[in-house]
């Protein structure tokens, strides 16, 4: 009796299991788009079923058979198989990389990286894919030999999912077509795309779109986008959207970032071209961190009205690396309730001057390396302190060669922690305010002042914590 119980229960196992999928590799008959047979020897599918059981999407999975000398495949693509339509093309091609040429494929719902990694790839079919009504996403990842794509190359209007089509299509140069109607995923679409040179004049984004992370990101060959382009209201993440769009060297006039927004770190890391932002360029309210959102980009100034909202509590590195920027708008300022500022001007070598209401919040613990760099900065306003939040000092003035004083009233908080080289390589700083002194919580003062070699002489009340 056990044995026939567990067979028994084997058997209700194995049916289960078969309700969800049921791998074929070997069918009847198969026949194309022209109805012509097909070798199915060729080809590994899934009749996926739903989780109900209630339907079956018959899924391409992979080609196993040979190429031409052209890079063709042998035979062609089947668009049914004993009688049921071809449903899903997902990775079926991925890493073929002696194809070449792309075959003809049946009208699908998914295209999902179906030629994922086919470095050699070439040559699409007019009307591609038009035949594909919802998902392309990774659709040609990595195909680095693609070059271009047919002046009619379509994208079905139903599709909803571009999600780095383009990926790693780093010889791709222009792209024939808009964006679909409905598409809402269109995170890095064209990331990688290293020799991208410029966007059709009707390229937009559509307003179902939520996530445009990462879309241009290491486009560093897009030189300008379209005169209209804006980002839509529904944006809510754009984090490294530009990132490493060397070449870019200018914004449109109406460019702004959407009320929506909530993340747009690294948004403009890396755009060493770009010199300026268009005068009504603003971060809204609703973001919470810039950080890196302008590192390494060419600035020489910021817009007049240009300011950070009071819902920012971070911009670690925001401006670091922006070595063309020369000063601050005069409004310009540290909103309440930052906390972290760390490196966020370091390396600015041409910043001269702060404005003269810049101050760090009473909210900022972390200011390490703020100005780390600064070669030009010669100077702090009259009423620059640390505030008794600060805790993390360290590099924060470090070699800024020309800084020559500090204010009369600079103080530093008793609760920072770390000093260390806070002021290395201040080589021109003579003297200090005469009633400055080290904070009694310190611990780290390591390098505090080392190579400041025109300093020659401390205050006379300055003295060292017993907590060092």
């Amino acid at each position: 009796m056990g044995k026939k119980l567990k067979l028994v229960l084997s058997f209700l196992i194995v049916a289960l299991i078969m309700t969800f999928t049921s791998v074929i590799t070997l069918a009847s008959t198969g026949i194309d788009v022209n109805g012509q047979p097909v070798d199915l020897s060729n080809w590994k599918y899934e009749y996926l079923h739903d989780f109900y059981g209630k339907g079956s999407y018959l899924t391409l999975t992979s080609y196993t058979g040979g190429f031409t000398e052209k890079g063709e495949i042998i035979g062609s693509v089947p668009a049914c198989i004993d009688g049921k339509p071809v449903s899903n093309m997902i990775y079926t091609f991925k890493n073929c990389k002696q194809l070449r040429i792309a075959p003809e494929i049946p009208f699908i719902n998914s295209a999902k990286g179906l030629f994922y990694g086919c470095s050699q790839l070439v040559t699409i079919p007019d009307n591609y894919t038009n035949n594909i009504i919802s998902d392309v996403s990774e659709m040609f990842y990595g195909c680095s030999s693609l070059k271009q794509l047919p002046n009619n190359f379509k994208l079905h209007p139903r599709i909803t999912n571009m999600y780095a089509m383009f990926a790693g299509c780093s010889s791709l140069e222009t792209i024939p077509f808009n964006l679909p109607e409905n598409v809402s995923y269109i995170g890095s679409l064209f990331y990688n795309c290293s020799n991208l040179k410029y966007l059709p004049e009707n390229f937009y984004i559509q307003s179902y779109v939520i996530k445009i992370n990462s879309i241009f990101s290491g486009c560093s060959s897009l030189e300008r986008l379209p005169e209209k382009f804006i980002i839509p209201d529904s944006v809510e993440y754009m984090q490294n959207a530009f990132f490493g769009c060397s070449s870019l060297a200018s914004l449109p006039n109406d460019f702004t970032i959407p009320q929506s927004a909530k993340n747009i770190t690294s948004a403009f890391s890396g755009c060493s071209k770009l010199t300026g932002l268009p005068n009504n360029f603003e971060i809204p309210n609703s973001v919470t961190d810039i950080s890196w959102l302008f590192y390494k980009c060419g600035l020489k100034y910021l817009p007049d009205n240009f300011t950070i909202p009071d819902s920012v509590k971070k911009m670690e590195r925001a401006f670091s690396m922006c070595t063309n920027l020369t000063e601050l708008p005069n409004n310009f300022s540290i909103p309440e309730g930052i906390e972290n500022i760390s490196s966020a001007f370091s390396f600015c070598t041409k910043l001269s001057t702060l404005p003269d209401n810049f101050k760090i919040p009473n909210s900022v613990t972390d200011m390490s390396w703020l100005f780390y760099k600064c070669y030009k900065l010669s100077t702090l306003p009259n009423d620059f302190t640390i505030p008794n939040s600060v805790k993390n000092m360290s590099y924060s003035f470090g070699n800024c060669k020309n800084l020559t004083i500090l204010p009369t009233n600079f103080r530093i908080s008793s609760n920072v922690v770390d000093m260390s080289y806070a002021f290395t390589g201040c080589e021109s700083l003579k003297t200090l305010p005469n009633d400055f002194k080290l904070p009694d919580n310190v611990e780290d003062i390591s390098g505090v002042f080392s190579s400041c070699n025109n300093l020659t002489t401390l205050p006379t009340n300055f003295r060292i914590s017993s907590n060092v």
